[in-house]
């Protein structure tokens, strides 16, 4: 699947407006706790959301500041390269604690 095909499974899951904790529960449940990677503070700058570093002690639960997390959600091998290819997504919300973007990212894992 390309980028775009898991971003649009994604949105069924977790669609955009959903809260932070009811985001967290769906992807628990169907990805497991194991998948959780970090979270941390987000910004909206320049008419795009940007992420503002890794702070596994940010409380998401709360309101007021913008935040992100990211999860694994699996890995395969390439068809083009002989090293596992690792697909995970980042859930960005508004000051309100409401999903405002949902990012697919793959990354090669090799040297």
């Amino acid at each position: 699947m390309d980028e775009s095909e898991i971003e649009s499974e994604l949105l069924e899951l977790t669609p955009i407006g959903a809260d932070g904790q009811s985001a967290i529960l769906n992807l628990d449940k169907t990805y497991g706790t194991d998948s959780f990677l970090f979270k941390g503070p987000a910004r909206f700058e320049k008419n795009e959301w940007k992420t503002l570093g890794i702070n596994d002690g940010m409380d998401i639960g709360s309101r007021g500041a913008p935040f992100f997390f990211s999860y694994k959600l699996g890995s395969h091998m390439s068809e083009y390269i002989i090293l596992p290819t690792v697909v995970s997504a980042t859930w960005i919300f508004d000051e309100e604690g409401k999903l405002a973007e949902i990012r697919v990212i793959k990354t090669v894992d090799g040297l």
